[in-house]
């Protein structure tokens, strides 16, 4: 999925998740050039692809007129705490395609999409 977490998560596991970055990013950019000053995106240093494909992820839901943070969704960083006790009372404690975000992580990465 999108929306206001997933700029989130890529900043929060920028390593975990690079081969997600490179494929984002390549997506965006029509192979990778445009965001980094032109050039294969193999060749760059990870960071910088991280960081291109977050910041065109986040250009992408804005120009679908989506939030990009919960500020933009209505959602309140006073929410969070609530937000991730549902997901602890829920059992959702291991979520995520690797089931590696835990209710820390969450936590993480609903502070970071304030």
């Amino acid at each position: 999925g999108g929306g206001p977490h997933l700029p989130s998560v890529l900043s929060l596991h920028r390593g975990e998740h690079l081969s997600r970055a490179r494929i984002l990013l390549e997506f965006t950019t029509g192979g990778g050039g445009g965001a980094l000053g032109g050039g294969l995106v193999a060749q760059r240093p990870h960071h910088a692809i991280a960081r291109a494909a977050i910041d065109k992820t986040r250009e992408f839901f804005t120009r679908l007129g989506a939030p990009v943070s919960l500020s933009e969704a209505g959602i309140s960083a006073d929410s969070i705490d609530q937000l991730v006790d549902n997901l602890t009372r829920h059992g959702f404690t291991a979520i995520g395609e690797h089931g590696d975000i835990t209710p820390d992580v969450a936590r993480r990465i609903l502070t970071r999409a304030a």
